[in-house]
């Protein structure tokens, strides 16, 4: 197959590489594009960093999308996840399923249940974005004990302020990092109900989270944690370990 390629108003015929897409030319020299359209990724939650996401990956050309949630989109849900007007009452896993097939062409299953140890996980970056410190420590577990995952990503985000921590193997040492940071729902900081989240950080971490998986799919190195703050744009805002 060839495609058409302009040089200065001279058109000149070029030989299309192996899986080249017109829609994703414009980084096939940043990210293997054959390789994203293989790549299936699971993401726990549907809600504000979960919707981005997987717009994010998505439009960026990932193949295969599956995502939990048992939630609904709620009026308060408007100005921070990505759901239209017309989704008011849906199930978020639905109304994300509409969303995925309109701006992108990653296939999607919706799983409209609570995940769980006993979801089964068809992808191989498991990606944790939930509500909650138990439903995250569940999927951490799964990606222990499933060999499919090579990969576990889990973002955190609260008003201007998120963490991100990147697993790509399951060594005692990683496991000692990163089970450091888990802790009971019950131990978190109370936040007001009117300062927990805004659109800007939500969607700075599912652009870090775009530039973890890019990170796995050219295997570059990537950092275990990192934590930025939107409320402090200065040196000591941003923090990596790893």
């Amino acid at each position: 197959m060839t495609t058409l390629i302009l040089d200065n108003d001279n058109p000149v015929l070029e030989e299309e590489p192996a899986g080249y897409s017109i829609k994703y030319q414009r980084q096939s020299d940043i990210i293997d594009t054959a390789e994203l359209k293989k790549t299936r990724i699971s993401i726990v939650g549907a809600g504000s960093l979960g919707s981005f996401t997987a717009l994010a990956l998505g439009k960026m050309g990932i193949g295969h999308l599956q995502v939990w949630d048992d939630d609904i989109v709620d009026e308060v849900n408007f100005s921070n996840q990505f759901f239209r007007k017309q989704d008011m009452d849906i199930l978020k896993v639905n109304a994300l399923s509409k969303v995925v097939n309109s701006f992108t062409e990653a296939e999607y299953s919706g799983n409209i249940y609570k995940f769980s140890g006993a979801s089964v996980v068809s992808g191989e970056i498991l990606i944790a974005l939930p509500d909650n410190m138990e439903t995250r420590s569940t999927a951490y577990k799964v990606f222990l004990s499933n060999d499919k995952i090579h990969t576990f990503i889990d973002a955190r985000a609260g008003a201007e302020l998120m963490r991100l921590y990147v697993l790509r193997d399951k060594s005692e040492q990683t496991r000692e990092f990163y089970e450091e940071t888990l802790y009971d729902d019950n131990e978190a900081e109370p936040v007001k109900c009117t300062a927990q989240t805004i659109i800007y950080n939500v969607m700075l971490v599912s652009s870090f989270i775009g530039r973890a998986v890019k990170a796995v799919i050219n295997k570059e190195e990537f950092p275990k944690e990192v934590i930025f703050s939107m409320a402090r744009i200065d040196d000591i805002s941003y923090m990596i370990r790893g």
